[in-house]
C-alpha cells in the first residue's frame, strides 16, 4: 500500500523471472523423472482429467480456470512424484508462476497445454528421460513466453 495511492501491484523484472524459472526447471524436471518412475494408472487417469478440463476450459475462453489447471497439473506431477520436499518446496513457488502465468494465459494455453500432453504422455509410458526432457522444454517454453508477454524480450 502506498499513501495516498492505495495498493500498487509489482510488475516481476527479467532478472525475478529468470531466478523463478531457474528454481522452476529444476524441481519440475526431477519431479517428472520421479512421476515417470513412481505413477499408477490412477495417476495417469487423474492427470488426464486435468487436460481434459483444461481443454474445455481453453475453448471457453475460461483463462482464470486454465490458469488455476496449470497449477493443479504441476502439483499433481510433483505429487506423484512421491517426494515430500519437492511438494513442500513447490506449493510456495507455484503461488509466484500463477502470478507470471495469468496475464499471458490467453496465448499461453494452446501451447501449454500440449505440452502437457506430452509429459502425461511420457509419465504414463514411464520414461523418465522423455519425461524430464518434456518438463524441461515445457519451462523453458513457459520462461520465453513470460519473458515476451511482460515486454522483457
Amino acid at each position: 500500500m502506498a499513501p495516498r495511492r492505495g495498493a500498487v501491484v509489482s510488475t516481476p523484472d527479467a532478472s525475478t523471472i529468470a531466478d523463478l524459472f531457474a528454481v522452476r526447471t529444476s524441481l519440475e524436471t526431477v519431479a517428472a523423472r520421479l512421476a515417470a518412475e513412481r505413477a499408477t494408472p490412477g495417476d495417469v487417469s487423474d492427470l488426464r482429467t486435468l487436460l481434459e478440463a483444461a481443454q474445455r476450459a481453453t475453448e471457453r475462453a475460461d483463462f482464470s480456470r486454465v490458469a488455476e489447471l496449470n497449477n493443479e497439473l504441476h502439483l499433481r506431477v510433483i505429487a506423484i512424484s512421491g517426494n515430500p520436499w519437492l511438494s513442500s518446496i513447490s506449493s510456495s513457488m507455484y503461488l509466484h508462476v500463477n502470478w507470471v502465468f495469468r496475464p499471458g494465459a490467453a496465448h499461453r494455453a494452446p501451447h501449454s497445454w500440449a505440452e502437457h500432453i506430452r509429459l502425461v504422455d511420457a509419465i504414463e509410458a514411464g520414461d523418465p528421460k522423455e519425461a524430464e526432457a518434456a518438463a524441461s522444454a515445457h519451462v523453458a517454453a513457459a520462461a520465453a513466453a513470460a519473458l515476451e508477454n511482460l515486454g522483457l524480450r
